[in-house]
């Protein structure tokens, strides 16, 4: 699946998702994003409560920000590489060929995993990823189903 396949995917199930600008109107406002990462080689990664996996391809990050400076701010940060790790998704925006972001100002990152879960076309990377917080969600972290 290339690059324009991917986005298509996403697209059709998170129609409202626009691309991210740091300058667009809503991008310092609070909401959730998607991050589009691409691995091209393999990045092991290993936590105790989430054992030892190695993760290739594309892949989806859905997260929110809250904060101050809202998503500009958290996508910047995601976009920056050789940051120190400080979310589980660090290691692999550091390790990414290709990353980019959608954002849904106003939007909840746990109806937006569902959504991308009920279309069929998503499955959890890596159960427990980025949703240790998060009793409704397999995971944050999403791949392309296999054709």
């Amino acid at each position: 699946m290339d690059q324009a396949e991917f986005l298509a995917k996403v697209h059709a199930a998170i129609p409202e998702a626009v691309p991210f600008s740091p300058g667009k109107e809503g991008a310092r406002g609070k909401g959730a994003y998607i991050l589009l990462i691409t691995l091209a080689a393999p990045v092991p990664f290993e936590r105790k409560a989430l054992g030892a996996h190695s993760l290739t391809g594309r892949l989806l990050y859905v997260g929110s920000a809250r904060g101050g400076g809202g998503i500009a701010a958290r996508v910047g940060r995601h976009m920056q590489r050789g940051k120190g790790v400080r979310w589980h998704v660090d290691e692999l925006t550091n390790a990414a060929q290709f990353a980019s972001a959608l954002v849904l100002p106003g939007g909840d990152e746990c109806s937006i995993v569902a959504r991308l879960l009920a279309c069929g076309a998503f499955e959890a990377a890596v159960r427990g990823f980025g949703s240790s917080d998060c009793s409704l969600c397999p995971a944050h972290l999403l791949r392309p189903v296999a054709d």
